[in-house]
């Protein structure tokens, strides 16, 4: 979310900025995942057994790629120009073709506290309902940038 809103500010020393924004996008696509996904955190923490060390935090140690992270560096490489022919976003659209349930909705996990009183709205994933519909919403936002890169 830092590079979508680096990419407006427009100082005098905008050379410099470019550089700057360059080195946090290319550190940004370091992380894509071997699945072709992004997650949070890191890079490939997804292995079962480190849930078992001692300092794991109630089994959230675990940083699996997510739709919704994944859609948004897509809709960044969109706004910026990037071209959606290069191998590591067909490697992200074909993560979120592979993570699309059978109704058509990207489910994602919530780590964090609720910050709301949950209740039912009809959109599928119970208690995750809210995230999955925000992250099925940035899936599909990516993949209509995939079909068609907008025009700046």
């Amino acid at each position: 979310m830092v590079l979508m809103a680096l990419r407006l500010v427009r100082p005098n020393e905008q050379a410099e900025l470019a550089k700057i924004f360059d080195r946090a996008l290319a550190w940004q696509l370091s992380f894509q995942c071997r699945d072709g996904g992004w997650a949070a955190f890191d890079k490939d923490v997804t292995r079962h057994w480190l849930e078992d060390m001692p300092f794991a935090d109630h089994n959230a140690i675990l940083d699996p790629t997510c739709s919704d992270l994944t859609a948004r560096t897509l809709e960044l490489l969109g706004y910026i120009g990037f071209n959606p022919g290069r191998s590591l976003v067909r490697r992200a659209i074909r993560y979120l073709r592979q993570t699309q349930e059978a109704d058509g909705s990207w489910f994602v996990t919530k780590r964090a506290a609720a910050a709301n009183a949950y209740f039912e709205s009809g959109f599928p994933h119970g208690k995750f309902q809210f995230i999955s519909y925000a992250g099925s919403c940035w899936a599909t936002m990516a993949l209509m940038y995939a079909a068609a890169p907008p025009v700046s």
